[in-house]
């Protein structure tokens, strides 16, 4: 990059930074073709391509205040990348799983950008020119993974270690219906997820805070770290502060979320405009709230409230952790 250039594009990330959609969709433009193409090569899926694409540019619009600078924005490109075709390869029923990713969010700009069409002529053009650069055979998932890296950045020493280092802050783990998993995370909190759950991590978990998005509900053990506060995010809360053992039950389809802490406090704070309050929520209470989006039309709205769990059946786990005893 040129210094002129170098100029521009930090302007241009510092304005998608402060919400300006217009930059946004400039940034979009300039990449759009380029990563289509690498996905169409690995993937030969011209609609699993699109949705991947679409779920790269809604990470960047959702976690805008946290970009790099112009120097480390491919980069940055990249892990997102990596991060969805993993998932992808890993999981399999690419199709369910990218269309779960996209329609059960509602990012500001994902309407707009739902009118990306590239015909397939178009397509295989794009494929045709990448296959002509390519000077080795592509074996295995990984590497094709560092493949697309070097394709998008120019660099070819990608290496195995920052692959790894951070594809992980970057993950997403997910359980389909009727599945139930448990999963470390990096920073070693443990989290078993029900049926039907995405767990989202965001950029630089772990090394510079703890951040997650869950949609489903999930069992959190966190892992004690007094320098990185520990916060989930839901439709209707932020769960922070967190230590010991809570859950957090959090259906996209469901007109409620609910938090219930365990082995000890957790501070819940609403993300409702017109009562953005946070609790307190003791150790076997629960605490739940409905979503902005069912109760902004209501003349009253139902208000949040905290509950004691019934632990009068000694010989069973409460209601609201009882999912976690059957596999």
């Amino acid at each position: 990059m040129t210094e002129v250039n170098v100029h521009i594009a930090n302007l241009l990330l510092s304005r998608i930074m402060e919400g300006d959609e217009t930059a946004f969709h400039v940034a979009f433009n300039q990449y759009r073709d380029k990563i289509y193409a690498i996905l169409y090569t690995i993937l030969r899926d011209q609609a699993a391509a699109e949705r991947i694409l679409l779920c790269v540019f809604e990470d960047v619009w959702r976690f805008r205040e946290t970009l790099p600078g112009a120097y480390g924005f491919n980069a940055y490109i990249d892990i997102l990348l990596c991060k969805y075709l993993h998932a992808v390869c890993e999981e399999g029923g690419e199709t369910m799983w990218l269309e779960k990713q996209l329609w059960e969010k509602n990012g500001a700009n994902l309407a707009s950008m739902q009118a990306i069409k590239i015909d397939k002529e178009r397509a295989e053009e794009l494929y045709s020119h990448l296959q002509k650069t390519l000077a080795w055979k592509v074996a295995g998932t990984r590497w094709k993974l560092l493949l697309m890296a070097a394709l998008i950045t120019g660099v070819v020493a990608v290496g195995v270690v920052w692959f790894n280092n951070y594809y992980r802050a970057f993950h997403t783990y997910i359980t389909r219906k009727g599945e139930r998993k448990t999963f470390i995370l990096p920073d070693g909190t443990k989290v078993r997820l029900n049926s039907g759950s995405t767990l989202r991590l965001a950029g630089g978990y772990g090394s510079n805070r703890r951040e997650m998005e869950l949609k489903g509900e999930g069992y959190f053990e966190v892992k004690r770290d007094t320098a990185h506060k520990f916060v989930v995010h839901t439709a209707a809360m932020n769960i922070q502060d967190a230590c010991a053992a809570f859950s957090v039950r959090a259906y996209p389809h469901e007109k409620a979320d609910m938090a219930t802490a365990i082995g000890g406090k957790v501070n819940v704070t609403l993300k409702d405009k017109r009562n953005a309050t946070t609790y307190r929520v003791a150790p076997m209470q629960k605490l739940t709230v409905a979503k902005p989006a069912y109760s902004e039309g209501e003349a009253k709205p139902n208000q949040p409230r905290i509950e004691v769990l019934d632990t009068s059946q000694q010989t069973s786990a409460p209601r609201e952790i009882s999912w976690m005893m059957s596999e």
